[in-house]
Formats: C-alpha cells, structure tokens, sequence
C-alpha cells in the first residue's frame, strides 16, 4: 500500500461531464466507490473528458475503485443520454508516488489542471476539483444523510451501499466533499495554506516529469520493441516513414502505454 496518481486518458475520449448534473453525479460516484473500501483519497479533479485522483491504496484497490467508478459514470450517462461507451473504456494510469515532496507535486499537478488548460484562473475555484476543501470552511444549510429515507438515498444516489448518516449533501444532491476526501492529511502535509497555494501556482509539470524520469518504470529496450509493433501497424518501419498526424498519435500512445517523461518519450523517438 502507498500513494498512487490514479487517471484516466483523455486522448480521443468523448465527453464525459457534459453540464452540472453530470459532474455532481461524477462527484457523488467518487464518494459511493471510495465506501468499505481501504482508500484515502487526498485530491481529485474532474476535467470534461477525464479524471485524476491522488489515493493511499494498493494497487488493486485503486484498480478495483476505477472499474467500479467508470461503471456508475457509464450508467449514469446511458440513462441519461443513451452514451454506451463513455469513461468505461477509457484507459486507467497509475503511477506511483514515492516520498512526501512528490507528493505534494503530485497533489498539485492534479489540481492544476483546470488552471493549464485555460478553464479557471485560479485553482481554488474551480468547481470539480478537491482544490477548495482543504482550507475552506464547511457552508451551512447542508443537511445529513440520515434526514432522507433508504429509499430515497438509493433512488437519488443510485445505490443500495450504506452511506453514513453523518455524511453532508447540499440542496443540489451533492455529497460534501469534506465527507470523503482526507483534508486533515493534505493540511498536515503542506503545512500551511500559503505553502498548498505556492505550490498551486508553482509550474510543477516540469518537475513531475523529472520525478518519472529518475525512476523510469520500463527500459528503452521493452518500448522500443512495442513501438516496433505499433509501427508494424501502420506498414512502417520508422517514424520518419509516418505523416506528422500518425506519428504524433503513435507518440502519444506509447507514452501512455509505458508512462513515459518527455524525456525518455524524446529518447525513444530518436533512436
């Protein structure tokens, strides 16, 4: 058991939250996968299209919440839009974590998406995300799980798991993320909330794939031969054979196959 970075490719995968309703179902799924299981969850983001989470799990617990999670997200969107492929097939990553100071930059990396794609200025506030939980207070008018009917807990959140009746949801159907995600632990890691906040707005997509390319998880010589196969599918031999649209397709896929840094992606290419 450890710290994991659990995601989901977002390459070619069609929209998943489309509006409101689909995130807050995304949200409340995240919660229902996460109970009787041994997961921590320390951070997550919801981009349209793909997920990212940062959990203390083994691996086939994160592996197990995954399947079970794009299962409640692909029932949710058949219901709702008739989508029958959805995040389901969607491919899962999971990278490991090895110490405290990657940690930290693990945690920010995954909620600085919203704010490296151009969809929110700052973090925080970006709705979809554990980014505003750590160090904001719990609003009122929330109310407790307890106060609704079994019947109705499973007919609104979709399940017959027990969910416990201290858990808070707000007036949108909600569950609070304060409910599931380990704040305390984030607070005790990062110290204080100008060092979360620094850490927010530090450029740390360099530094991550630095940590990966310290510890490279495949040699070059077993992507090199899966490359090769790759390549044997589109009647080449070499990169330089391909158009610039086949290569870069055939780059990002061996990069997510074999979690690849950029670094060792451009060594590979080389060769």
């Amino acid at each position: 058991m450890g710290y994991l970075y659990v995601y989901t490719d977002g390459r070619l995968q069609r929209t998943v939250f489309h509006d409101t309703e689909d995130f807050i179902s995304g949200m409340n799924s995240m919660a229902i996968c996460l109970l009787n299981r041994k997961i921590r969850l320390l951070a997550f983001c919801l981009m349209d299209n793909h997920v990212h989470f940062i959990m203390h799990a083994t691996d086939d617990d994160a592996k197990d919440f995954m399947s079970r999670y794009k299962r409640m997200l692909s029932r949710h969107l058949k219901t709702r839009y008739s989508i029958m492929d959805s995040l389901y097939y969607a491919k899962t990553g999971i990278r490991t974590i090895e110490d405290d100071r990657s940690l930290k930059i693990a945690i920010a990396y995954c909620l600085r998406n919203p704010f490296v794609a151009g969809m929110e200025a700052d973090p925080v506030e970006y709705r979809w995300s554990s980014a505003g939980y750590y160090y904001g207070s719990i609003p009122e008018g929330l109310n407790r799980i307890e106060s609704l009917s079994i019947r109705k807990q499973r007919t609104h959140f979709g399940t017959r798991a027990e969910i416990p009746a201290d858990f808070l949801y707000d007036k949108r159907g909600m569950i609070h993320p304060s409910c599931y995600v380990q704040c305390e632990e984030v607070r005790r890691l990062f110290s204080n909330e100008g060092n979360f906040i620094h850490y927010l707005f530090k450029r740390v997509e360099k530094e991550a794939a630095e940590e990966d390319t310290a510890n490279p998880a495949v040699r070059d010589s077993v992507v090199l031969k899966g490359l090769q196969r790759l390549l044997a599918q589109s009647g080449a031999v070499s990169l330089y054979e391909l158009m610039n649209a086949e290569r870069t397709r055939i780059l990002k896929e061996l990069r997510f196959r074999y979690n690849l840094t950029e670094r060792q992606l451009e060594r590979i290419a080389g060769q």
